[in-house]
C-alpha cells in the first residue's frame, strides 16, 4: 500500500485522511515538513452524516465532541500538547522544538494501553514527547485530520500500514 500525501495550508482546516482504516488500530505513523503548528486531530466515535468529503473546520469535532487535538511544534515551535478539546486546555505539555522545514520528521501517534500518547522517531530510535490519559477507559479513533496554521503550511506523508490493536 502506498502512503498518503498531503498538503495544509496557512488556515487551520482539518483535512480528514480518505483510506486510513483505523478500525482495528491503536496507531500510526506520519511525517510532516513544517516551521511550526503542525496539527492532528484523532476522532473518537463516528464522523457527522452525512461525513465531510476532505475537511473539518477548526471547530469542528466528532459527533459527541470526543476528540484529541495533538499539536506537534506549536508556539512558534517551542512546544507540543495533547489536548481534548480544540484550542483547549493542555492535558500534556513537551517544551522544546520538533518541527522542521529543512526535512520531514517522524513521529508515532498510539493510543493502546488507555492512554494517547506521541513519539518521535529519529536514527537512535523512538522517543516518547507526551502522553495523556483520556477520562474515558479505552478510546476508539476512527479517523484522523490533519492540519497546520499560525503562519506555517505543511508537507505530510501518512503510513497506511497501522499498527492492530
Amino acid at each position: 500500500m502506498s502512503d498518503i500525501s498531503l498538503s495544509t495550508g496557512n488556515d487551520y482546516i482539518y483535512r480528514i485522511l480518505p483510506g486510513l482504516d483505523l478500525s482495528k488500530a491503536t496507531s500510526f505513523q506520519f511525517k510532516v515538513k513544517t516551521s511550526n503548528d503542525a496539527h492532528v486531530l484523532l476522532v473518537v466515535g463516528a464522523l457527522p452524516s452525512p461525513p465531510p468529503a476532505t475537511s473539518l473546520p477548526s471547530q469542528a469535532s466528532g459527533p459527541t465532541g470526543a476528540m484529541f487535538e495533538v499539536v506537534v511544534g506549536g508556539w512558534g515551535n517551542s512546544q507540543s500538547v495533547i489536548r481534548n478539546v480544540k484550542q483547549g486546555p493542555a492535558l500534556a505539555v513537551h517544551a522544546g522544538a520538533v518541527d522542521s522545514t529543512a526535512a520531514y520528521q517522524t513521529f508515532v501517534l498510539d493510543w493502546s494501553s488507555g492512554a494517547v500518547r506521541l513519539y518521535k522517531l529519529d536514527a537512535s530510535g523512538a522517543r516518547q514527547l507526551l502522553m495523556a490519559t483520556p477520562p474515558q477507559p479505552s478510546v476508539a479513533i476512527t479517523a484522523v485530520g490533519l492540519a497546520t496554521g499560525w503562519g506555517a503550511t505543511g508537507e505530510w506523508v501518512v503510513s497506511r500500514t497501522v499498527c492492530p490493536a
